[in-house]
């Protein structure tokens, strides 16, 4: 079964009690008049995949920053937010992160957000950036590389990868990443 959001999360009803599912043309509705009136921590709320993640049951150890926009699924292909009235409309696309043994905390998440206005999919796409704190391992790379050592004197290096051009420059104790999707075949 799928949460849905139930009329005592959508109408006010008293803590505790019993409300039946609603139909799926009325928890279209419901959906939708949460999303005009911004509340997000109501949709969150009925999350399946928010669910299965407190009960351990997906991407265990993984985290996720907060989200503070409209559901990105399923719209129609269009510059503006309109959800098609075939599906509710939910949080699909996501981004989660997970960090290496001993280095939680080392990632951190400083934005989140939906872009609404990209029309190439039924999909919204979501963005995300994070600041990296290296670790001393790194640093001491890092230390290296600034001193001339054997990547160049400027700190910085340019790879090619299967996610495209990424450049990286180092500072002291942090590190920040850009990059370029890859060329098209």
């Amino acid at each position: 079964t799928r949460p849905r959001c139930s009329r005592a999360a959508t109408e006010g009803a008293a803590a505790g009690e019993e409300a039946p599912f609603p139909t799926d043309e009325e928890h279209h509705g419901q959906v939708l008049r949460l999303v005009e009136q911004g509340d997000w921590g109501a949709l969150l709320g009925a999350d399946q995949l928010a669910a299965s993640r407190a009960a351990g049951e997906a991407f265990v150890g993984f985290e996720e920053g907060p989200i503070a926009f409209a559901p990105t699924f399923k719209v129609e292909r269009s510059s503006e937010l309109v959800y098609q009235q075939k599906r509710i409309p939910s949080y699909c696309d996501r981004v989660l992160w997970k960090s290496a043994a001993g280095l939680r905390g080392a990632v951190s998440q400083t934005s989140l957000a939906a872009l609404p206005r990209v029309s190439t999919s039924d999909h919204k796409p979501v963005v995300a950036t994070f600041s990296l704190t290296p670790s001393e391992a790194l640093r001491g790379t890092m230390q290296e590389v600034r001193s001339g050592g054997s990547r160049g004197s400027r700190g910085s290096s340019r790879k090619s990868s299967l996610f495209g051009n990424v450049s990286s420059s180092f500072a002291a104790g942090s590190a920040s990443f850009t990059g370029s999707p890859p060329a098209a075949p």
